[in-house]
């Protein structure tokens, strides 16, 4: 699916409940960095540009996305590499709970001797249930999309057919979909490459993408403590994360 570039970027209905479930999960990862502010939290969301990041710098990424996805605030056109990269990670975490719940549920299955997907004990019956509301969401969301652009049901429905086994490869094709509604490119992804490369070979290829000289040596502002709490709070509330605790738990 390839997004109206004039198509409000403000994410809707199930999209944008897809996007706060994963972005309140992300906020659990960084809520125990406030308990030990000058160690590092080691979670890695699998996006180099914004994993290499201190806590404090990615919090305020993800305010700055968060806002223009959940409030229609901002103007993605305006975004970096950094911004790119944050919003991505949004959607790359859905694929990390897709595979910590597969994950669980094939050592469940191997503790029981068993290793299909069947319902047999608890933990993987939770399993599967998380795993399939995460699918239920990326299907309704996509679905949703796809009709605010007109496209008709029996393509949508194609698109979101597969006979693989793997489903979890599948979702991940319709995830890095969705995320196009917001990013309209991945040139975040070749920042290992760019920075390595010889200087003149790396320089054609940036001339041939568009992309800046500096773009891949830019950087953020790391908030305070204040700063941080504030971004926290504001990331809770609009992600409905239920998260407000943080203070709580430190007075």
């Amino acid at each position: 699916m390839i997004y109206d570039p004039f198509l409000s970027r403000k994410l809707t209905g199930p999209h944008a409940v897809l996007f706060e479930k994963s972005l309140g999960l992300m906020l659990d990862i960084f809520r125990d960095c406030f308990q030990n502010p000058d160690e590092e939290q080691i979670w890695v969301f699998g996006v180099g540009m914004f994993d290499q990041l201190l806590w404090r710098e990615k919090l305020g990424l993800l305010v700055k996305v968060g806002r223009l996805a959940l409030r229609g605030k901002g103007d993605a056109c305006e975004w970096g590499m950094l911004e790119k990269a944050a919003c991505y990670s949004v959607y790359q975490h859905i694929y990390q709970q897709m595979e910590i719940e597969q994950d669980i549920f094939i050592m469940e299955s191997r503790s029981h001797g068993s290793g299909v997907w069947d319902e047999d004990g608890p933990e993987q019956q939770l399993a599967l249930d998380e795993y399939r509301s995460w699918t239920q969401l990326i299907e309704s969301a996509f679905s949703s999309d796809a009709r605010e652009q007109g496209i008709d049901e029996d393509e949508i429905r194609e698109q979101l057919h597969f006979d693989d086994e793997d489903s979890l490869d599948h979702y991940w094709m319709i995830i890095d979909k969705l995320s196009d509604r917001l990013i309209g490119d991945r040139d975040f992804e070749l920042a290992d490459q760019m920075l390595d490369a010889d200087p003149a070979s790396a320089l054609e290829v940036k001339e041939k993408l568009g992309i800046g000289n500096d773009d891949y040596i830019a950087t953020v502002e790391e908030l305070s403590m204040a700063q941080a709490e504030d971004a926290f709070d504001e990331l809770a509330q609009m992600s409905n994360a239920s998260l407000l605790f943080r203070r709580d738990q430190q007075s």
